[in-house]
């Protein structure tokens, strides 16, 4: 099914700075699961992603699309500021932010991040276990070597099957689901 959707500008705290989103909210579906997405390195959320959001949202998927503190509308200096522990803070509040919005369900939240922040998702989804999933594409992340430990964790959802590339290039693909 088809869904129309609408577009909110809404926005949260993070580290004391409003971070700048869209929100894309399919119509007449109730309890939507949620995509969450923002760039990667230098990236602001109109390069490309809003293409993404509409196609979740077409298909009754609500989308949260954000800037980091810094870039975009987001507040903060130095502008473009690019620093990987404000980034995943910023994934961080923009998760707590999810949770707080209605029709939204809390069951089914996912990240989606590409490069720079397909490395931020998968730091964040091995600390947050709520989470139902992460998409990523070639994430890159000096942190995706040490969340590799966090990830070998039990899957609250054995139903699903998940890989986790190894930064050692001898290792492989590994099953952690």
């Amino acid at each position: 099914m088809i869904h129309e959707f609408r577009v909110v500008q809404t926005g949260f705290l993070s580290g004391g700075f409003r971070c700048g989103t869209d929100l894309y909210l399919p119509d007449g579906a109730a309890a939507s699961p949620l995509v969450i997405m923002a760039h990667g390195f230098g990236g602001e959320r109109t390069f490309r992603l809003p293409a993404y959001a509409e196609h979740f949202a077409r298909n009754g998927i609500a989308v949260l699309l954000f800037d980091y503190r810094t870039f975009g509308d987001s507040e903060g200096e130095p502008r473009n500021l690019v620093d990987p522990d404000w980034h995943i803070a910023d994934w961080k509040a923009a998760i707590a932010h999810a949770r707080t919005i209605p029709d939204i369900d809390k069951e089914r939240i996912a990240l989606w991040g590409t490069s720079y922040s397909g490395g931020h998702c998968v730091v964040c989804a091995a600390q947050d276990a709520a989470l139902s999933a992460i998409v990523v594409q070639v994430p890159f992340s000096t942190r995706l070597a040490r969340s590799r430990t966090l990830a070998w964790r039990t899957c609250s959802r054995p139903r699903h099957t998940a890989f986790l590339m190894s930064s050692n290039p001898r290792s492989g693909c590994h099953r952690i689901t």
